[in-house]
């Protein structure tokens, strides 16, 4: 591939080694920013590699030692030789420059690979012979470029707590004098007083199929839309449009699922109750709703576009985490293995957007009892992913037991906090919960 001088420069590639090669401990300044590949020039790459070799064994990393390293990796001696000299002789070595260095090394390797991924995508749009999956594979490549931009400008690697104390004491200072909390509302009094969401997290919600996992989270995206004024952006993979949004009728305007699905049976205030419904979000509900059964890639493409108008999201609902599009995997470990990706991008969505991410998730249909963590289907990576777990569990109904709408909410897993059990009320006529519990004498 012919590389554009524009985006390569070796002479900077040989001081960062030459610096290397130098000055005792220089690495420790340069480790978080470099890769092997993001040198251009392969024997360039081949140093650098056998630079890291060395510290990570404890060794110095002088060119005598690179240079066995490189032997006894098979990559050759005789070739390097001179070309290592030659770097020493003519090359600065420099304590002061070398971090400048090493970003615009990483940053015109950051420069290359958009390039080719820009080629890619250009040679995708211009073939002929599309197949079915252009489009996926051109929405990858997007997905790519958002992960190349992302980690070239936001990753910034190890820094100290001096580094870091001043803002974060700023931020919690502001809160106390304010009296907010730097967390998710989810409209429910018994969650926020036990559960703390922040920005940068993935919040699982499993349950099995229709205890009411998506009247949760929808419910949850209400309420952060109704009281923050935010945006939240809802991925509905198992359900379309219209029925999430008679839910929300229901839900909001008091009436009955029944009667919106059916159009049967309106009174004069239920009419009442759906006109009012209408005035209040016609003009500014914040709640979007894709029923596509999207890649995460086709996601991110879609949230872009929402941040962009917006500024910013609030929070992003996915419905649900097994049937997030493009898993072609059959067998059961390759499908724990895709579904664990899909997660570690739902978890960078919450970092690369500044929100929670909340993903629903099936259980077992065949797990007995109260849930737990090893019930949530191919639920190896998941366990390890999310920062909060919540599994829904409906009490079997006796006489010594609560009324079926009681629903417990099992916090089985909260990074930053303790587990527990939470008591919800399922109002199912309308599709919602509640915190307002019954009293009994």
């Amino acid at each position: 591939m012919n590389i554009s001088e524009d985006f390569y420069n070796i002479d900077l590639e040989r001081a960062v080694l030459a610096s290397l090669m130098t000055i005792e401990d220089s690495l420790l300044d340069v480790t978080n920013i470099l890769k092997e590949s993001d040198f251009v020039a392969v024997k360039h790459q081949n140093i650098y590699g056998a630079i890291c070799s060395l510290a990570n064994a404890g060794e110095c990393y002088d060119a005598m030692m690179v240079l066995d390293q490189l032997k006894s990796s098979n990559v050759g001696e005789s070739e390097y030789k001179d070309y290592l000299s030659d770097i020493l002789a003519t090359s600065p070595a420099t304590k002061f420059n070398l971090v400048s260095y090493a970003k615009r090394v990483r940053d015109s390797s950051a420069l290359r690979q958009a390039d080719q991924l820009l080629l890619e995508s250009r040679e995708l749009l211009h073939n002929n012979n599309k197949d079915s999956n252009y489009l996926d594979n051109i929405n990858n490549v997007i997905d790519s470029l958002a992960r190349l931009a992302t980690e070239k400008t936001t990753m910034k690697g190890a820094e100290t707590v001096g580094e870091l104390i001043t803002d974060f004491a700023e931020s919690v200072v502001l809160n106390a004098v304010n009296e907010t909390k730097p967390f998710l509302k989810t409209g429910f009094v018994a969650i926020d007083n036990k559960v703390n969401i922040q920005a940068g997290e993935l919040v699982v919600i499993a349950g099995r199929p229709a205890q009411g996992k998506t009247a949760l989270g929808q419910v949850i995206l209400q309420n952060v839309v109704d009281n923050t004024q935010g945006v939240a952006v809802f991925f509905s993979m198992e359900m379309a449009k219209t029925q999430v949004l008679q839910r929300f009728m229901s839900s909001k305007a008091n009436i009955i699922l029944p009667k919106v699905t059916s159009g049967q049976g309106f009174k004069e205030d239920d009419f009442n109750n759906l006109v009012k419904l209408e005035e209040k979000y016609k003009d500014n509900c914040n709640l979007y709703i894709d029923d596509r059964k999207l890649t995460t890639a086709q996601m991110r493409t879609e949230l872009n576009k929402i941040r962009k108008k917006h500024g910013k999201i609030e929070v992003v609902l996915v419905d649900y985490l097994q049937i997030v599009g493009g898993i072609s995997a059959t067998n059961a470990s390759e499908r724990s293995t895709v579904i664990a990706d899909i997660a570690t991008t739902l978890k960078d969505f919450s970092k690369e957007y500044n929100c929670p991410v909340i993903a629903l998730a099936q259980l077992n249909r065949d797990a007995i009892g109260r849930p737990q963590m090893s019930h949530i289907a191919e639920s190896a990576g998941i366990e390890r992913i999310a920062d909060h777990i919540w599994a829904i569990y409906r009490p079997p109904q006796s006489d010594d037991m609560p009324p079926s709408d009681i629903v417990e909410l099992e916090v089985l897993k909260q990074r930053q906090g303790a587990i527990g059990t939470i008591p919800l009320r399922f109002e199912g006529i309308y599709t919602r919960f509640t915190d307002d519990l019954p009293t009994y004498p």
